[in-house]
């Protein structure tokens, strides 16, 4: 057996795996082991294809565990490590929540959004919309500093979400924060 993916005992940002590796000739099913290291069990999975997901993991060092099985046949286990680091979510500190901000000079106006980075990341993704469901957006932005201003022209109701999103390591969305922009 030829584990494909996780190699190398990477560091990887999340909360989930989807090792993969190589057919095995005869193979029927292969059974998939994650444990934590040192030996305690975390799930057991088996599948036919070549490749599983194990989702809600937490920041632990693990290793990953795959055999080919044919019957009472089988092959030994390979193992692979790897260490995962959950991400966190921005968590905005301005505007507050419900937050009616005052367009002070008229429109179009700057809305200067701020929020507590998350570990060492310096790339975030931050939008913001006339919409809960952020179909209409004003602003998608990648960006390394907070605060952040979004430009705005016209009054109304708004919502922001931002997450890290920095060489190829995606967090998940903060918990949406809505504003208004009032006239004077």
């Amino acid at each position: 057996m030829n584990i494909t993916y996780p190699t190398g005992t990477p560091y990887i940002y999340g909360n989930s795996i989807t090792p993969t590796w190589n057919a095995y000739p005869k193979a029927k099913l292969y059974r998939i082991q994650l444990e934590v290291f040192g030996g305690a069990l975390v799930e057991e999975k088996t599948t036919t294809d070549l490749t599983c997901t194990f989702t809600g993991i937490t920041d632990e060092y693990y290793v990953i565990k795959i055999r080919a099985e044919n019957g009472l046949l089988y092959t030994d286990w390979s193992n692979e490590y790897f260490e995962i680091e959950n991400i966190g979510v921005p968590v905005y500190t301005s505007p507050s929540e419900g937050e009616h901000v005052i367009a002070y000079g008229g429109l179009p106006y700057l809305v200067p959004i701020a929020f507590n980075v998350v570990g060492s990341f310096t790339n975030y993704r931050q939008q913001c919309a006339s919409d809960a469901e952020f179909t209409n957006l004003i602003d998608d932005t990648t960006f390394t500093e907070s605060p952040y201003d979004v430009e705005i022209g016209e009054y109304g109701n708004y919502y922001l979400r931002s997450r890290v999103d920095e060489g190829g390591v995606i967090g998940d969305w903060s918990l949406t924060r809505s504003f208004s922009l009032e006239s004077e």
